[in-house]
This record gives C-alpha cells, structure tokens and sequence, in this order.
C-alpha cells in the first residue's frame, strides 16, 4: 500500500505534476483530478483526468482535506480504473432493459470486483461500491419481476408466446391479425403481457388495455366466461389470445356504454360489438404508449375502399418498404386490409395463385427485397404463411396498418421497479445518448407538437414517481440540446 508522504512547508514538495488527487464539485461528488501546475503564490492547477476542458485552484489545504495521505496510490488507482471499465462496458439498458448480458457471469465478476473495492477506502471506491450495490438490487428486482411475467407466460402460453392461432366464426381478424403481427416481436409481446395481464386468482384473469382511451378499467375475464366463448366464437389458440380477444369484447362493448357487460349484440343485429374493426387502432389500444399508429391508404375519402391498383397508387407500397421497412423493420408491426366487398368477407379472388379473402386483415410478417415479395399471413390459419408481389398486393388490398415501436417507451415502462435514481437516469441518459427523440419516439420528423404528444403519453403511463422525475428530466434536456 501507499506510505503516506510528510507535509512540508514549501507546496510543491508534497504533490508533483500529474499527481492524482480527489476533488470535490460543488454537487458533492468526488471526482479524480490531475494536478497540471504549480502557481507562483503555492496554489495548484488541477484539470479532470477525463479530458474535459476544465479547471479550477486548490491550495494544499483544500487538497489535504481530501487526500490526507498525499496523491492516489498507483495501486489505489487501477482499481477505480478496474470498476470504471467494468461499469462502461456493462450498459445498465443491456444488463436490466435489453437482457443481451449474461447475469450469471455479470454477477460473478461484480462479487469479485466488490470484494477488491471493499479493501480500499478510496472515496470513489466508496461510490463505486454503493452504485454496483444499487444495480445488484435492480437485477434482483428485475429477476423476481420477470419470473413473476415467466410464471404467468408458461400457464397462459404453455407453447411459447410466438404460438399460432386460427380464428372461429366471430369477426375478429383485425384484432387476431394484430396479436400475430405482435408475436413476432416477441419480447414486445412479453412486456405487454407484463404490464396488462394480472392472475387475480385460481379461475380469474384482471386485463388491463395500455391504451385504455375510454378509460374502462381492469377486465375481469373467468375461466367460465373463456369456457362459453371458446364454444360460441370456434377460436383456436392459446388461452392467453382468449383472455386478450374475450377482454377486448368486454372492452368495445363497454366503450359503447354497455356497462358491465363482456359481450353483447348490437342492436337490431346478430353482430357482436367486437365484430369488425381496425388493426391500428386495435393496436393502439393493446399497446398504448409502446405504440405509435400509422395508415397507408390510396384514397383520402373514409368512404372509399379501393384497392392501391384500382386507385392508381401504385408506388406507395413499394415506396414503403425499399426505404421504411428496410431501415425499420424489428420496430415496426405491420397489418394489411384487403378491399371491400359488398359480398362480405366469403367473397374472394386469386392473386398470384392465392385466394384472397375480401373485407379480410392480414398479418405482413416479411419482405424479400431481392425478390420484391411480401409474406402474409391469414388469422384463420396464422401457422401458414404465403407469398405476394408487390402488384399483387396493390390489386386487391386497400390499407398497409402499421404501428412503429417506441423504443423510448419501451425502455421507461421497464424501469417500474428500480428505485435507484442514478441507474434510472443512467439508463435514460444512455438511450438519450444513442438516438435523437423523433426516432426514439417513433415520431413524425419536424412536428414537434406530435413529438411532445408522445412524450406525455409515454410520461402519463409512469406509476413510479422517481421514474416519471428523472425522465421529465432527462427529457427536457434533450430537446434543449436537440433544440426542439
């Protein structure tokens, strides 16, 4: 270990140049800086180590207030770099967001750094020590918060979230198509199944939608009332797609002032209010701020229903995915309408020698740019997937619905359960650091006004206040920087 040096008189005895020494900033923290000059009346020049263009006077008492036994030690000094190394090259967003890290192995050499810190009674060793105790907290948290999601994913998707699905005699293939069309995001899928879905006891499931518009509240669904609906609807497919299809029934039938009602049929028809409908909006609903809704359509007029061709639009689809889908691909959830029939959805044609369903929604679950096709998929028999042209696909559908992930979102809403505030803006920080907030936001460049409107959507859907702060935050300061 480091002999301490004697205090002499004259200063420039007991700390040379490029001595490391502590230093406190006014925020309190402690930091390592590098002595860089002698001043004429004893003082020194110190400047960060890291290479920021700063500096500041110390006497050698203010330096001996915090370095009592003259400059940091060599030995002292391999350590805080050991830790600084070892923290930078663990992003906390892939070690609690992203899951990229091993936490076996992280842990592992964590226990041994702190072993080798706990020696040592370096200030910022002290520091290091409290952050990497904070972030085993938050991976134990985070560990007992994904088991609790595993245990709930294995009862309800005992085959794997990525199942397929076949849809039965009710009309619900915008919304089937969607929770394909989500299946191939799976950890997306995970985390909203997190955040909805709660085992309220042996027979009951509470679905809470994120995108709850109407403001309905939890949706209690009972293995009785998903014993009637398999019955009544044919559906086949895992029992979490039933709890999602008979708490959305729940859920549009109460949006139109049906109270405490899971299903019921409209009035003067046979129809039940969960009947027809919109995949984007659909998904706007299961996925509230994780979510952002986009449409492509040919025609401007709500009431036409023509197919790309027929409206003579037929760069728009191609024009899509050459430039956004090739760049944006694993944020985006694509669904796609076929055009309207008055013969209803048994009407059909055959495009590039597959029928296709008229008044129909489809999953799009690829494109092979080198053979320009699309790979769909149909909700009676999602397991299935075939092929289209691009000018097959412009003949016949008539609205290419998609929903861009919102990574800033998605990152936020897995921060419930961290209650250190430097990991939680360290993580922010990060995310802020990679992408500006159009992007991270998946919003529309050079409108600001749908960009903040995100933002407080995203915001509105924090329950842990720590987070909701540190975001408001580090938010804030990005669009200064960004001069938004």
């Amino acid at each position: 270990m480091h002999t301490p040096r004697s205090f002499d008189k004259e200063p420039y005895q007991n700390f040379q140049i490029n001595d490391c020494v502590y230093i406190q900033r006014t925020s309190g923290y402690i930091e390592i800086w590098r002595i860089d000059e002698f001043l004429s009346n004893g003082s020194y020049i110190v400047r960060p180590i890291d290479g920021q263009k700063m500096y500041r006077e110390e006497t050698l008492e203010e330096l001996q207030e915090l370095n009592l036994n003259g400059p940091i030690d060599q030995e002292t000094l391999n350590l805080i770099n050991k830790a600084y190394y070892f923290y930078v090259r663990n992003p906390l967003s892939e070690l609690l967001i992203d899951k990229s890290i091993n936490i076996d192995w992280y842990l592992k050499d964590l226990d041994q750094i702190l072993s080798e810190i706990k020696q040592s009674n370096s200030p910022v060793l002290r520091e290091y020590e409290r952050l990497f105790q904070e972030i085993k907290s938050a991976i134990a948290n985070k560990e007992w918060e994904n088991q609790e999601t595993q245990n709930l994913l294995d009862e309800i998707y005992p085959n794997g979230i990525e199942s397929d699905l076949s849809q039965g005699r009710i009309g619900t293939c915008y919304l089937l198509s969607s929770l394909k069309a989500l299946k191939i995001h799976p950890e997306l899928m995970k985390l909203i199944v997190q955040k909805s879905i709660r085992k309220k006891d042996k027979n009951t499931w509470v679905v809470t939608f994120l995108g709850d518009e109407e403001n309905i509240g939890p949706i209690e669904i009972s293995r009785n009332k998903i014993n009637e609906w398999k019955k009544r609807s044919k559906l086949q497919a895992a029992l979490g797609d039933i709890i999602f299809e008979l708490a959305y029934a729940s859920y549009k039938s109460r949006s139109k002032g049906r109270e405490k009602k899971t299903m019921y049929e409209e009035e003067g028809s046979k129809s039940l209010a969960i009947e027809g409908g919109h995949a984007h909006k659909t998904l706007l609903h299961i996925l509230g701020p994780l979510g952002v809704k986009y449409s492509l359509v040919p025609h401007k007029k709500p009431d036409e229903h023509r197919s790309f061709a027929k409206a003579n639009d037929h760069s728009a689809i191609p024009n899509f995915f050459e430039n956004e889908y090739t760049k944006n691909q694993h944020r985006l959830i694509i669904t796609a309408s076929s055009e309207y029939s008055p013969g209803g959805d048994k009407d059909y044609e055959f495009i590039d020698g597959e029928k296709i369903y008229k008044n129909h929604a489809y999953t799009v679950v690829g494109y092979n740019p080198n053979t320009r096709t699309l790979s769909l998929s149909n909700p009676h028999n999602s397991k299935k997937t075939f092929m289209l042209s691009i000018h097959g696909f412009n003949q016949i559908f008539n609205a290419l619905r998609h929903n861009k992930i919102s990574r800033l979102a998605v990152i936020i809403m897995q921060l419930e359960h961290i209650n250190s505030e430097e990991i939680i803006r360290g993580i922010i920080r990060s995310e802020l650091s990679k992408e500006d907030l159009y992007t991270l936001t998946q919003s529309q460049y050079g409108n600001p006004e749908h960009l903040r409107e995100n933002i407080e959507y995203t915001l509105a859907a924090i329950k842990n206040p720590l987070v909701k702060k540190v975001a408001i935050e580090e938010l804030n300061s990005a669009e200064e920087r960004q001069g938004i």
